[in-house]
């Protein structure tokens, strides 16, 4: 069992399955947990700030308080649906031991996000274009979500091919589950002629927006003349025309 706090950091980045699986007893989990989260708020927020900072001033310190955000709420949603996923054949892994792979996974990705930072700081400065940016961005969480989503795999039972069809689903399900909750925590990156808010109203979804994103950054910003609106609640819905990632006007 890790010591001390930056060796656990080495181990969940090197061996995130040797965290879970020491997470035996009581103390070793009230040992654990705490500084878990700890790394995921601080990676978070470190990688939150540059993210922050392709617009400045207050976004900085809002999107470094809302990514640790983004990385742990998920969990809550995700975590219950992913155990009762493989309760169908007597082989659903122990509460302790999904919560505790969930927490690594979180404190992985926070590592890996702090890593990435001077990379996407670097990156702001060859990606002015806001919806670039945010092509950028959703790049790179995908990148750094999915290896904390691979971290999951050690809570749960030993493969058999009856767990093929509960292990995609799990793991779309976190990773809509996350993208989702990025969605609804917005803006991380402000367009610049927008009002910057803490949060955004709700309109449409995580899909409807980088399908929009991905058209503007081609340089398509729809018709002339046509009118954009929310149609349904599924995840390709259209949104309001003039409405960016971020829901800035």
């Amino acid at each position: 069992m890790s010591t001390t706090l930056l060796s656990l950091i080495i181990t969940t980045l090197r061996s995130p399955g040797m965290v879970v699986d020491d997470a035996t007893s009581d103390a070793q989990t009230a040992w654990l947990v705490p500084r878990l989260l700890l790394i995921t708020a601080v990676g978070g927020a470190v990688f939150g700030a540059v993210v922050g900072a392709h617009h400045g001033g207050i976004q900085v310190l809002y999107a470094a308080i809302k990514m640790p955000i983004l990385f742990l709420v998920p969990l809550a949603v995700g975590l219950p649906a992913i155990r009762a996923l493989f309760a169908t054949d007597d082989s659903a892994p122990p509460w302790r031991r999904v919560a505790m792979a969930g927490l690594v996974g979180a404190a992985r990705t926070g590592i890996l996000a702090a890593a990435a930072s001077p990379f996407l700081w670097l990156a702001w400065s060859l990606f002015r274009d806001y919806h670039m940016a945010i092509l950028v961005l959703a790049a790179s969480l995908l990148v750094i979500g999915g290896q904390g989503l691979l971290t999951l795999r050690h809570a749960l039972p030993k493969f058999r091919w009856v767990h093929v069809a509960p292990l995609a689903v799990a793991f779309v399900l976190m990773g809509l589950t996350t993208a989702q909750t990025g969605w609804v925590l917005r803006p991380f990156i402000a367009r610049p002629s927008a009002q910057i808010t803490f949060l955004r109203p709700i309109e449409a979804d995580i899909g409807d927006a980088l399908l929009r994103a991905t058209r503007s950054a081609t340089g398509d910003y729809g018709r002339e003349g046509e009118e954009w609106a929310p149609s349904s609640s599924g995840l390709m819905t259209r949104g309001l025309r003039g409405r960016d990632f971020d829901g800035g006007e």
